[in-house]
């Protein structure tokens, strides 16, 4: 949810991806990710490193 509020239709694709995760500390990491991130495409850029 926090994706389709900061980055709007956009990261609707992105959620599919994401809502798959069980682990509790890469789901934190990617919380982390979402606030320091100003675009979808930055934030596909950082998570691809994770």
């Amino acid at each position: 949810m926090a994706l389709e509020v900061k980055f709007g239709f956009d990261s609707l694709e992105l959620i599919e991806t994401i809502k798959d995760i069980k682990d509790i500390q890469q789901l934190e990491n990617m919380k982390d990710i979402i606030k320091n991130t100003k675009t979808v495409a930055e934030f596909i850029q950082k998570i691809t490193r994770v």
